[in-house]
């Protein structure tokens, strides 16, 4: 449930994404079974991670090779959506500069705030599951999002998990 008392309107866009990476993994399901070849079952789920972004040149480059660096055992990094706010400074660039086909940058040409930057990044995520991201955090392990995931993975009913923050000297 949302924190604030939404409209129906922003309410509707809350809960589509949900719906569409539901039906994002019946439609591999079922090309898959065009093929015949895949078990269900052992099919990956995809992750997509979401970053909205204003101002983080200094910050976008390290936390998008820590999330490129993440080791998955059960689920496939399908995405990373990074969303610019319209920043001013070379954040656009450096996402760019990364040169990997999973990492795609969305710009916003006036600012949207964080609320709306975040509602645009869920409308284009296709994967399974998804993880939102502020810029300007720091990952530490290779398997720091494996373990945020984990109990949505585990448990069929969780339908959301968070992470403890500690702020590094």
């Amino acid at each position: 449930q949302l924190a604030a008392q939404p409209g129906a309107v922003e309410r509707d866009i809350a809960h589509r994404p949900i719906q569409e990476s539901f039906a994002n993994l019946a439609k591999r399901k079922a090309t898959a079974a065009v093929s015949g070849s895949i078990d269900f079952n052992l099919m990956k789920k995809q992750v997509s991670v979401l970053i909205p972004a204003y101002n983080e040149e200094q910050n976008i480059e390290l936390l998008l090779r820590a999330v490129l660096a993440q080791r998955f055992e059960s689920v496939e990094l399908a995405e990373i959506l990074v969303c610019s706010d319209a920043s001013i400074d070379g954040t656009v660039d450096r996402v760019r500069a990364i040169g990997e086909d999973r990492v795609r940058v969305i710009e916003n040409t006036n600012r949207l705030g964080a609320n709306e930057t975040q509602n645009r990044l869920l409308r284009k995520a296709t994967g399974d599951i998804i993880v939102l991201l502020n810029a300007d955090i720091a990952l530490v392990g290779e398997d720091c999002l494996g373990r945020l995931i984990a109990p949505l993975l585990e448990d069929v009913t969780v339908g959301i998990a968070g992470a403890r923050i500690e702020c590094l000297p």
